[in-house]
């Protein structure tokens, strides 16, 4: 699953505008070291545009969508759609505090997806299969900085060579590198720490593959030697007709047991080191 054009973003307010240092589909891309880990705040943004006037989320995100269409195409153009799609929705979380707010905000999201449906085309394949990973991936976004992780975006190579969707930094130094996967197939939430000393990496064997590809370049990334970084895959139940969808099917928004199974999950298999 792809979700971004532009290189490692922090999703902290302040950071650097998604898609603003980006201006033809080969431009050589300059991916942003991992923030230093920080107490989670109301202004830490996955936004697609950041502004000191208050603007609409839906316009920020037209705004920038029109860009890439003039400056990128094919995979670029696929992974910068998509990242604007799960950082509207995740930013649009974030801004509603109120019952109110977040109708409103399930309307906008809803505005959102039609927005998305209609630039990869309501029928196709391509549509229905990208729809529930970026779905699953604001799932995860909007649960691990409720967790109090900075999360942030991964740069198209991390994406492409690396098979990383996400990157979250823990409060005690940690980087994770997180592999989203969604399944219409499943009903319970999974989460898996890769480990290469273990038979199978430690995941299914669908998995292996891209879990082997993460394990790999997460080991040699430049600018990371002084990190710990920890590569996990999440499996969220999804997809279309999936009645144990983790996640609103709309907003992306996850369900409260989604929040508590997955905060459960990195207390068993990550922090108590279990399995």
């Amino acid at each position: 699953m792809t979700v971004s054009a532009t290189g490692l973003r922090n999703f902290e307010a302040g950071s650097r505008s998604i898609g603003r240092d980006v201006d033809t589909a080969s431009k050589k891309e300059t991916p942003a070291q991992p923030a230093k880990t920080q107490e989670r705040s109301q202004e830490n943004t996955i936004s697609p545009q950041e502004t000191e006037t208050e603007r609409e989320v839906l316009e920020e995100i037209r705004e920038v969508a029109e860009t890439f269409k003039e400056t990128l195409t094919g995979i670029p153009l696929s992974q910068g759609m998509g990242n604007l799609m799960v950082g509207g929705l995740v930013r649009l979380h974030r801004e509603a505090h109120t019952p109110e707010q977040s109708q409103e905000a399930f309307i906008k999201a809803k505005e959102l997806l039609t927005y998305f449906e209609a630039f990869f085309g309501k029928d196709s394949d391509e549509w229905r299969i990208r729809r529930s990973g970026f779905l699953g991936e604001a799932c995860v976004a909007i649960t691990l900085e409720e967790m109090g992780f900075v999360v942030k975006e991964p740069s198209q190579e991390d994406d492409m060579h690396g098979k990383v969707d996400l990157w979250a930094d823990a409060k005690d130094g940690t980087v994770f590198a997180i592999q989203v996967k969604t399944s219409a197939q499943i009903r319970d939430i999974n989460l898996y720490k890769l480990d290469s000393s273990k038979e199978g990496l430690g995941v299914p064997a669908g998995y292996r593959d891209s879990a082997k590809t993460m394990i790999n370049y997460v080991g040699g990334k430049e600018g990371f030697e002084d990190k710990i970084i920890v590569p996990i895959l999440i499996e969220l139940p999804g997809g279309e007709g999936n009645v144990d969808a983790a996640y609103n099917i709309v907003s992306g928004i996850p369900l409260k047991t989604t929040s508590q199974r997955i905060n459960n999950l990195f207390f068993e298999r990550i922090w108590n080191d279990g399995q």
